[in-house]
Parts: C-alpha cells; structure tokens; sequence
C-alpha cells in the first residue's frame, strides 16, 4: 500500500516538472511583442512628451511608462550602432534631450524613405527618461 502511494507522488512530480520545463521554455524563446500589433495607448508630438518628462518625470512616468505610445515630430538624427541597432532621434536638432526610439528589425525595410528633418509618426513602448525619453520595439505608424 505504502509503495503504491509513493509510485503516485512520484508520477504526479514528474508530470508537474514536466509541464513547468515545458513552461519555462516557450517563455524563455518567446518573442517580445510587435509594436506594430499593439493599440496605442497616448498620442502625443515629441516636444509635449519631452516636456512632461522635464517638468515632473514622476507623473509623466505614471502616465507613459511601459505603455505604447505614438510619437509625432522631426527626425533630428538617424543613428545606425553596428548592423542590428537603429535607434531614431525627435524633437529640435539643437536641443540637449529628444525622444529615442530603437527601431524594431521589422520596421528596418521603412527606414529608406525616411531622412533627417521629416516628420513621423513612430509607435513604440516608453522604457523611461535618462538623457532622453526611451521607446523600445519601435514602427514607423502611417
């Protein structure tokens, strides 16, 4: 009887280990989400978002941060860090802070259409404000 009830336990535990290394391995290789898919949360032009952020980053986190958002304004710089890193700079090109936003790989095809001083709109997810107000897995927004 006490054989039997240990062969139980033993079962169940291999299952259950079972299904959290199945678990941990689809989140492990999931792919983080496509800015492109995602509703926007705010719209605002870039010198706006920039001045939240400078006048009360406190609130202006409450209101942006880990959220999508779609900025609009000028293309100060395109900076392109090694093959796989294209990052976009907003706002004034005299200006000490901007929006940034690190392109995703799928919005790299877009990015010859686009040149220093037009203006966008880009969708992405607001990561904070150090030097400048940071937006991840972005898409140019049409």
């Amino acid at each position: 009887m006490m054989q039997s009830k240990k062969k139980k336990i033993a079962f169940i535990a291999i299952i259950a280990f079972v299904l959290v290394a199945c678990w941990a391995y689809i989140e492990y290789n999931r792919a983080p989400a496509d800015a492109s898919t995602l509703a926007a949360d705010e719209r605002v032009s870039a010198n706006v978002l920039l001045s939240d952020y400078e006048q009360d980053e406190k609130a202006a986190n409450d209101k942006y941060l880990g959220k999508t958002i779609i900025v609009r304004g000028r293309i100060s710089s395109i900076e392109k860090n090694a093959d796989t890193l294209v990052t976009i700079l907003l706002g004034e090109e005299d200006s000490f802070n901007h929006v940034s936003c690190q392109l995703a790989s799928t919005a790299y095809r877009e990015l010859n259409k686009y040149n220093t001083n037009d203006s966008v709109s880009i969708k992405g997810i607001c990561i904070g404000y150090l030097l400048n107000v940071e937006l991840n897995r972005c898409v140019f927004e049409k």
